[in-house]
């Protein structure tokens, strides 16, 4: 069986876990923290960093939806910038066998972009949804 490691960059992971941070806080507690400009940050970049890997399982036949299982991915900051906007990567093991949908922003500022893929020969074959459909049903 191959296997193959994929690298995907989460941009504004900074932003993305203070987000949520802030969430777990009270909010009499978060208006009380001197700390407006993380805030203000947290509302203009309000997309998250929209990075994941899903492996497809199957078609929904009730909602003609793909069901998918999440993975887990590794969490590299070893070459994050010094606020971990960028250079923060997650790192996935993709078997040969499923098929998987990756959602990704390919550069910074740009928009996401949804790819289904396999593995095989130990590289990935990306595909198209029809295609994807073709194998689930």
């Amino acid at each position: 069986m191959s296997r193959m490691v994929l690298r995907l960059e989460c941009f504004h992971d900074d932003v993305t876990c203070r987000r949520r941070a802030m969430r777990r806080v009270p909010k009499e507690i978060a208006e009380n923290i001197n700390a407006r400009h993380i805030r203000s940050h947290l509302r203009v970049a309000t997309g998250s960093t929209g990075t994941w890997v899903a492996e497809i399982i199957g078609l929904d036949h009730t909602t003609g939806r793909i069901k998918r299982k999440f993975l887990d991915g590794l969490k590299d900051y070893s070459n994050a910038n010094s606020v971990g906007s960028r250079g923060v990567h997650k790192y996935y093991v993709l078997t040969g066998g499923p098929l998987y949908e990756i959602v990704d922003r390919p550069g910074y500022g740009k928009p996401q972009r949804r790819r289904y893929c396999r593995v095989e020969e130990g590289r990935i074959v990306v595909l198209e949804i029809g295609e994807v459909l073709r194998c689930l049903s």
